[in-house]
């Protein structure tokens, strides 16, 4: 007697059975509408993303406690057969959950979402987290920088990018004045490249005459109060 298929054990006992070749998904048997046997696709469930289904405890674990075996071991959230995008309002699954695979462990740009405050978590090649950049101390806003892999605030991001990034392309090596008008900060380029932007101690601003931060009462400029400049 030839051994019985999953689609008749399911239908004849029940109950939850792995699936044969999917380590993601299941088949939860039990569910019948009016009595009557559904098709076995019917029955497939799908653990969430990026939990594992447990054949030997018959639950969704995390991944790291699952042994698939033969059974295929998906990464990305984007290959679980339901997660893709059916309706025409649903949100793309690439926009929805990032990729993560191939990628170091720690935080990564969203691919689907670069230069924004969007960015991914990455563990062992999964999409973990979803998160935002917030504002920095001094209350600025912040994007994910996609080549630095953290939060960096506006006047880090190149202006083609929807940054406040300063020009130093033609500018000498030196410091000036901040492009936003802030006393208490200068900008550095070096090289032809924005080197940074550095805050002066606290009571002092920037004296673009002297290129350095200067008590304020000291101080020449438009920042400066100094009465003999």
């Amino acid at each position: 007697m030839s051994p019985l298929s999953i689609e008749e054990r399911c239908n004849m006992f029940g109950g939850i059975i792995a699936h044969p070749t999917e380590c993601q998904a299941y088949y939860n048997c039990s569910v019948r509408y009016q009595d009557v046997p559904r098709l076995l696709e019917q029955h497939m469930v799908e653990c969430p993303y990026p939990e594992l289904f447990n054949a030997e405890t018959k639950q969704c674990e995390h991944f790291e406690k699952v042994k698939c075996g033969s059974r295929r071991e998906f990464k990305d959230a984007c290959d679980y057969r339901r997660n893709g995008c059916v309706a025409a309002h649903c949100i793309p699954c690439n926009v929805q959950f990032g990729k993560c695979e191939g990628k170091p462990s720690g935080l990564a740009p969203h691919e689907a979402k670069l230069w924004s405050p969007y960015y991914v978590v990455c563990y062992k090649d999964r999409t973990v987290e979803h998160n935002t950049c917030k504002a920095d101390e001094s209350g600025r806003t912040q994007l994910f920088h996609p080549d630095f892999n953290q939060c960096v605030p506006l006047d880090m991001i190149p202006r083609d990018h929807g940054g406040m990034m300063p020009e130093c392309e033609t500018k000498l090596d030196g410091l000036y004045p901040d492009v936003s008008g802030r006393c208490d900060r200068y900008v550095h380029c070096k090289g032809g490249k924005y080197a940074g932007t550095v805050k002066c101690a606290v009571g002092e601003v920037f004296d673009f005459t002297r290129a350095a931060c200067m008590p304020e009462h000291q101080a020449c400029g438009p920042c400066g109060k100094h009465e003999n400049c």
